[in-house]
Protein backbone atom coordinates (compact mmCIF):
# COMPACT_ATOMS: atom_id res chain seq x y z
CA UNK A 1 0.00 0.00 0.00
CA UNK A 2 1.03 3.52 -0.53
CA UNK A 3 0.98 5.88 2.28
CA UNK A 4 -0.08 9.42 2.36
CA UNK A 5 3.12 11.88 3.56
CA UNK A 6 1.01 13.51 6.73
CA UNK A 7 2.66 12.77 9.81
CA UNK A 8 6.43 10.99 8.08
CA UNK A 9 8.44 13.88 6.73
CA UNK A 10 8.25 16.71 9.79
CA UNK A 11 11.93 15.65 9.73
CA UNK A 12 14.26 13.58 7.34
CA UNK A 13 15.14 10.29 9.05
CA UNK A 14 17.08 7.35 8.31
CA UNK A 15 15.78 3.62 9.10
CA UNK A 16 18.67 1.74 10.59
CA UNK A 17 17.18 -1.44 11.02
CA UNK A 18 19.97 -3.95 12.89
CA UNK A 19 18.53 -7.65 12.37
CA UNK A 20 18.04 -10.09 9.74
CA UNK A 21 16.26 -13.10 10.12
CA UNK A 22 19.18 -14.88 12.23
CA UNK A 23 21.74 -14.21 14.59
CA UNK A 24 24.65 -13.65 12.14
CA UNK A 25 22.52 -11.38 10.34
CA UNK A 26 22.90 -9.06 12.88
CA UNK A 27 24.63 -5.51 13.01
CA UNK A 28 27.34 -5.43 15.77
CA UNK A 29 26.55 -3.16 18.22
CA UNK A 30 30.07 -1.27 17.62
CA UNK A 31 29.18 -0.74 13.98
CA UNK A 32 25.92 0.62 14.58
CA UNK A 33 27.35 3.57 17.16
CA UNK A 34 29.46 4.19 14.18
CA UNK A 35 26.73 4.59 11.68
CA UNK A 36 24.63 6.56 14.36
CA UNK A 37 28.05 8.85 14.90
CA UNK A 38 28.84 9.06 11.20
CA UNK A 39 24.89 10.14 10.47
CA UNK A 40 24.74 12.57 13.67
CA UNK A 41 28.36 14.43 12.23
CA UNK A 42 27.22 14.14 8.53
CA UNK A 43 23.64 14.94 8.75
CA UNK A 44 23.27 16.50 12.24
CA UNK A 45 19.54 16.99 11.16
CA UNK A 46 18.65 13.50 10.22
CA UNK A 47 16.99 11.54 12.57
CA UNK A 48 17.69 7.95 12.66
CA UNK A 49 15.05 5.44 13.87
CA UNK A 50 15.87 1.96 14.75
CA UNK A 51 13.09 -1.12 14.70
CA UNK A 52 13.43 -3.60 17.61
CA UNK A 53 12.50 -7.07 17.77
CA UNK A 54 11.54 -8.27 21.66
CA UNK A 55 14.90 -9.84 22.07
CA UNK A 56 17.04 -6.63 21.52
CA UNK A 57 15.00 -4.31 22.37
CA UNK A 58 16.44 -3.77 26.12
CA UNK A 59 19.63 -4.01 24.30
CA UNK A 60 19.35 -1.28 21.53
CA UNK A 61 17.69 1.04 24.19
CA UNK A 62 21.02 0.68 26.61
CA UNK A 63 23.19 1.28 23.48
CA UNK A 64 21.06 4.38 22.06
CA UNK A 65 19.71 5.40 25.48
CA UNK A 66 22.00 9.21 25.16
CA UNK A 67 21.77 9.69 21.45
CA UNK A 68 18.81 12.04 21.49
CA UNK A 69 18.58 11.71 17.27
CA UNK A 70 18.10 7.92 17.71
CA UNK A 71 14.64 6.51 18.35
CA UNK A 72 14.19 2.93 19.24
CA UNK A 73 10.81 1.65 18.20
CA UNK A 74 9.07 -1.05 20.53
CA UNK A 75 8.67 -4.49 18.99
CA UNK A 76 5.96 -5.07 16.46
CA UNK A 77 4.29 -8.35 15.60
CA UNK A 78 3.99 -7.33 11.81
CA UNK A 79 6.27 -5.74 9.52
CA UNK A 80 2.88 -3.39 9.16
CA UNK A 81 3.77 -0.16 10.92
CA UNK A 82 7.65 -0.26 9.08
CA UNK A 83 5.75 0.45 5.58
CA UNK A 84 5.02 4.37 6.00
CA UNK A 85 7.97 4.73 7.90
CA UNK A 86 10.07 3.07 4.75
CA UNK A 87 8.20 4.85 2.18
CA UNK A 88 9.20 8.11 3.78
CA UNK A 89 12.37 7.47 5.11
CA UNK A 90 15.55 9.23 3.53
CA UNK A 91 17.20 6.24 3.62
CA UNK A 92 17.32 2.58 5.00
CA UNK A 93 20.17 0.77 6.41
CA UNK A 94 19.55 -2.95 6.65
CA UNK A 95 20.57 -6.59 6.40
CA UNK A 96 19.10 -8.64 4.18
CA UNK A 97 15.56 -8.63 5.09
CA UNK A 98 12.18 -7.52 4.13
CA UNK A 99 12.90 -3.99 4.61
CA UNK A 100 15.42 -4.58 1.08
CA UNK A 101 12.50 -5.52 -0.60
CA UNK A 102 10.05 -2.78 0.46
CA UNK A 103 12.50 0.07 0.28
CA UNK A 104 12.99 -1.32 -3.53
CA UNK A 105 8.78 -1.42 -4.03
CA UNK A 106 9.08 2.67 -2.95
CA UNK A 107 12.38 3.20 -4.60
CA UNK A 108 13.51 4.75 -1.16
CA UNK A 109 17.46 5.12 -0.99
CA UNK A 110 18.53 1.57 0.32
CA UNK A 111 22.12 0.32 1.95
CA UNK A 112 21.70 -3.19 2.38
CA UNK A 113 24.00 -5.61 3.30
CA UNK A 114 24.64 -9.04 2.53
CA UNK A 115 26.45 -11.97 2.86
CA UNK A 116 28.84 -13.42 0.55
CA UNK A 117 26.95 -16.42 -0.43
CA UNK A 118 25.88 -15.45 -4.16
CA UNK A 119 23.11 -17.85 -4.89
CA UNK A 120 20.92 -16.22 -1.90
CA UNK A 121 22.16 -12.63 -3.03
CA UNK A 122 20.82 -13.78 -6.93
CA UNK A 123 17.73 -14.86 -5.58
CA UNK A 124 17.22 -12.19 -2.62
CA UNK A 125 19.14 -9.41 -4.01
CA UNK A 126 17.30 -5.21 -4.44
CA UNK A 127 15.34 -4.99 -7.79
CA UNK A 128 14.73 -2.21 -9.46
CA UNK A 129 16.14 0.67 -7.59
CA UNK A 130 18.55 2.95 -8.84
CA UNK A 131 18.99 4.25 -5.08
CA UNK A 132 19.88 0.60 -3.35
CA UNK A 133 23.51 0.34 -2.85
CA UNK A 134 25.05 -3.60 -1.71
CA UNK A 135 27.25 -4.02 0.95
CA UNK A 136 28.31 -7.89 0.99
CA UNK A 137 30.41 -9.52 4.31
CA UNK A 138 33.03 -11.81 3.82
CA UNK A 139 31.38 -14.67 5.24
CA UNK A 140 28.73 -17.12 3.32
CA UNK A 141 26.66 -17.60 6.36
CA UNK A 142 26.67 -14.03 8.68
CA UNK A 143 27.74 -10.54 8.27
CA UNK A 144 30.90 -10.74 9.62
CA UNK A 145 33.47 -9.39 7.95
CA UNK A 146 31.94 -6.57 5.59
CA UNK A 147 33.99 -2.96 5.41
CA UNK A 148 31.56 -0.36 7.59
CA UNK A 149 34.41 2.04 5.24
CA UNK A 150 32.39 0.88 2.35
CA UNK A 151 29.10 1.31 4.28
CA UNK A 152 29.81 4.66 5.11
CA UNK A 153 31.01 5.50 1.68
CA UNK A 154 26.95 4.44 0.34
CA UNK A 155 25.65 6.19 3.16
CA UNK A 156 27.32 9.48 2.02
CA UNK A 157 26.83 8.78 -1.57
CA UNK A 158 23.00 7.96 -1.17
CA UNK A 159 22.57 11.10 1.44
CA UNK A 160 24.20 13.56 -0.51
CA UNK A 161 21.17 14.54 -2.50
CA UNK A 162 19.09 14.21 0.27
CA UNK A 163 21.38 16.22 2.54
CA UNK A 164 20.38 18.97 0.10
CA UNK A 165 16.65 18.60 0.47
CA UNK A 166 17.00 18.77 4.23
CA UNK A 167 18.99 22.10 4.08
CA UNK A 168 15.92 23.24 1.97
CA UNK A 169 13.98 21.96 5.11
CA UNK A 170 15.91 24.12 7.38
CA UNK A 171 15.18 27.31 5.68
Amino acid sequence: PHYRNENYTSQPYVVLNPSGSRKTMRIADDCLVRIVRFLNHGIPNWRVIVPAMQENWTALRSLFSNTPSVAVLDPSPTVRPMLPLIQFASLVITPDTAFVHIACAYKTPLVAIYTSELELFEQWRPLDNENARVIRSAKEKSLDGFSVTELLRAISELSRDRLHESENYLK
